[in-house]
């Protein structure tokens, strides 16, 4: 069996949002909205990645470049990621004390 992390990720498109989405604080914002259901978060975090980080450069509807990043997306593990931002709340908060 092939090993498919990527930096201590789960893979290279889960390593990949996570490099390019950094410090971005509506991701936070979004992982962190407590009333809301965590899988909703989860699926907000994805909406939110296509709408700002992929939807502004792919113009068309339909093209190879569009369809390959949003193939990519569906490779990435969303719950990962907002689990990652919940915790590095919870790490800044404890050094905060």
């Amino acid at each position: 069996m092939t090993d498919r992390t990527c930096n201590g990720w789960k893979n290279h498109a889960t390593w990949l949002v996570n490099l390019w989405t950094d410090g971005d604080d509506t991701m936070r914002e979004i992982a962190n909205h407590r009333g809301a259901r965590f899988s909703d978060s989860v699926d907000e975090l994805k909406d939110y990645v296509i709408e700002m980080y992929i939807e502004p450069f792919i113009q068309t509807s339909a093209c190879l470049a569009r369809d390959m990043m949003m193939s990519s997306l569906s490779d990435v593990d969303w719950r990962e990621i907002a689990v990652n931002l919940l915790d590095e709340d919870d790490e800044g908060e404890d050094s905060e004390v």
